[in-house]
């Protein structure tokens, strides 16, 4: 469902109509009809909850009569919350977010600091319509606070337990509407800025890669075109208040970086979730020299003993916020990422190391 939701809004918002002519086939009517027949947008995983609620202005689209479009086509209400407040707690705690697996904590940071701003845009004649094409019922007659654990069953490897509905049933009644009110707010808006440092920082540490494109695109697949991790949006408040400047140095750093994970290939462009430079030429260099075909390939072996050296790490992470060490290791892609990987690191010192018998000055 979080695929079919998110890419049929992302068509209809590139201009594709909903009608049985539009897209090839009338695929747009046959990828409508598929969501309704599964339950409808409100059984989208959490993550599309969030992506459906939050505001977004386009602006990397071709068409100027989009750059005016913004998603509102389901209420903040619908999703479990995700405070921000946790960033706040001590790092010793064994549930402090520090200690979530990497792509864990790279994706609920912005969805922690959007779900406190409960970012909303205008309601648009497009937005009205999504509204209509999505859900089995009408938007108003939704119950959201049911469908904040609401999914659906092609997606639900695993069905909550007691206690989780537990814990956001109780984040969702009880704490969310304390935090909202003075002057609770206050520790709101301080843990929003300390989500908001850290998503700053893990963009200079990974030179604006980001870890994988759904994290420095918060919208995934949603928007193909407009690639640029949810902190440069930031600026888009409710008060009109600017945090980042949109014309700024941080906002084209993120742009420069979009051709890092497109790709062409005979079909047209693609968009890969993460590089993986490095682990393929480790992979592919360790079979030439299992084959024992040295000569045959000889100037393969060097270029890739080359790679292989100038993507190792030259530097730890700078800044007064912990982080990995990552000096003299190698990454899934290549030096800039910055994201240690224990395999890729192990094979590739072996193949540096010994692995062929190369001038190593």
């Amino acid at each position: 469902m979080i695929s079919s939701a998110l890419s049929y809004v992302a068509l209809r918002l590139l201009g594709e109509g909903e009608g049985c002519d539009d897209g090839e086939n009338g695929a747009m009517e046959k990828y409508r009809m598929w969501i309704l027949e599964n339950c409808g947008a409100t059984g989208i995983p959490s993550q599309g909850k969030t992506f459906l609620s939050e505001r977004y202005q386009i602006r990397l689209l071709l068409s100027k009569e989009l750059q005016e479009n913004v998603l509102g086509v389901y209420e903040w209400s619908g999703c479990n919350p995700v405070p921000p407040e946790f960033w706040l707690f001590p790092s010793f705690l064994p549930y402090h977010p520090a200690k979530m697996w990497c792509y864990c904590r790279e994706t609920s940071m912005p969805m922690s600091y959007l779900d406190g701003r409960k970012y909303h845009g205008p309601i648009t004649d497009l937005v009205k319509s999504l509204r209509k094409e999505i859900y089995t019922k009408s938007y108003d007659e939704i119950d959201w606070n049911k469908a904040r654990n609401k999914c659906c069953k092609k997606d639900l490897y695993y069905p909550h337990t007691f206690l989780p509905d537990l814990l956001w049933d109780g984040l969702h009644y009880l704490i969310e509407p304390i935090l909202n009110r003075w002057p609770f707010n206050k520790i709101r808006e301080r843990a929003m800025w300390k989500t908001l440092k850290y998503m700053c920082y893990e963009a200079k540490t990974s030179r604006y890669i980001s870890i994988e494109c759904i994290e420095k695109d918060p919208n995934g697949d949603e928007f193909k075109y407009h690639l640029a991790r949810v902190s440069d949006y930031l600026w888009l408040t409710e008060d009109g208040m600017k945090v980042q400047d949109p014309n700024g140095d941080e906002f084209k750093y993120h742009l420069a970086r979009v051709p890092d994970y497109l790709w062409l290939t005979e079909d047209g462009m693609k968009l890969q979730n993460v590089g993986s430079q490095t682990w393929d030429c480790d992979l592919a260099t360790q079979t030439l020299i299992a084959s024992n075909i040295f000569d045959e390939y000889d100037d393969s072996l060097e270029k890739a003993h080359f790679y292989i050296k100038e993507s190792q790490v030259k530097e730890d992470p700078a800044g007064d916020l912990k982080s990995m060490l990552t000096k003299g290791s190698w990454t899934f892609s290549y030096q800039d990422h910055d994201w240690t990987v224990s395999d890729c690191t192990a094979l590739s010192l072996k193949l540096w190391d010994g692995g062929r018998p190369v001038d190593q000055s």
